[in-house]
């Protein structure tokens, strides 16, 4: 066209979420000049909304072993069990070790542009039979969808003990942030009806023991029902969210009230808490706020003296 202005895609700003949800996908793939085997994955993940990876690039079973040992007095007790253990990284070197898994990092950043932030992680000892849902509803940032999820099969998994299952390109649905605060157990039988009602494939994850499955924010999910209880299912779950970005919970938030619940996020890899701020600018919030969003948490698998400060 005569006139026109010949730009690369670098150099159009995408304001709705990571490149591989920009509908300059094809331009952005092609400016960036991946290898063979990186441009099939971000492919794959762009289409698909996951990708399993096989190699962690670390010493898998010395750390699997070594995480296993660390939680297991923590995963039964006099108490009773405890299926699934939050942030257990404070206490075991192995746990943080996983989230911070060299080949791990590098995927990430390959697939989101942006330094990847682990900020949670979850250890289970049996399958979580967790209804159908989407991350996005717990943990979103702005700009957004960077955030995902990490799977780690610290053993096989099977029919037996509650296998992943997902919807292969739901990550591409919008984002249901009108639930608001108080509407979970609403948010997830929405879930359910829109599944039937857009007729969605469910996939299962059978993984083997080390290889991970990384999932989009929205990507919905959960675990099926576990067939024999007396089954463990040992798995390391970490949640990342990625630099330049300000994190919140819609499922806490009231968006048409305009209160929005920010989240102060640590880096498991510095232990330090990032700075609550936009791109825009470091986010003030009101005293009264600061106090009422100012929760101790005990952790249970921690130390008496260890007591964490959560906003």
């Amino acid at each position: 066209m005569p006139g026109a202005v010949s730009i690369s895609a670098s150099q159009i700003p995408y304001f709705g979420g990571p490149w591989f949800m920009s509908p300059f996908f094809e331009r952005e793939l092609a400016d960036r000049e991946l290898d063979a085997k990186t441009e099939a994955m971000v492919r794959d993940f762009s289409e698909r909304g996951y990708v399993v990876l096989d190699d962690l690039g670390v010493d898998f079973d010395e750390l699997c072993e070594r995480a296993i040992g660390d939680l297991a007095a923590r995963h039964r007790d006099s108490e009773g069990e405890f299926n699934r253990i939050q942030d257990a990284w404070t206490v075991s070197d192995a746990v943080r070790s996983l989230a911070l898994a060299p080949n791990v990092l590098s995927v990430l950043e390959a697939l989101y542009g942006r330094r990847p932030i682990p900020f949670q992680t979850l250890n289970f000892l049996r399958g979580s039979q967790q209804l159908t849902h989407s991350d996005s509803f717990h943990f979103h940032s702005f700009p957004k969808h960077y955030m995902c999820g990490v799977w780690i099969a610290l053993e096989d998994l099977h029919e037996a003990n509650g296998p992943l299952h997902y919807y292969p390109g739901s990550h591409r649905l919008p984002d249901y942030e009108a639930f608001g605060p108080g509407k979970h157990d609403e948010f997830v039988a929405y879930i359910a009806h829109l599944i039937a009602g857009l007729g969605l494939e469910k996939e299962q994850a059978t993984l083997r023991r080390g290889q991970a499955l990384v999932w989009s924010a929205n990507l919905l999910h959960g675990g099926d029902p576990v067939a024999d209880a007396d089954s463990t299912r040992l798995s390391q779950v970490t949640h990342y969210f990625f630099d330049g970005c300000s994190y919140f919970s819609p499922v806490e938030s009231d968006m048409q009230r305009g209160q929005i619940q920010f989240r102060r996020v640590v880096d498991i890899g510095s232990g330090e808490p990032l700075p609550l701020e936009t791109e825009n600018g470091p986010v003030s919030l009101p005293a009264s706020d600061w106090l009422a969003r100012l929760k101790i948490r005990r952790r249970r698998f921690a130390d008496p003296e260890c007591v964490r400060f959560v906003i």
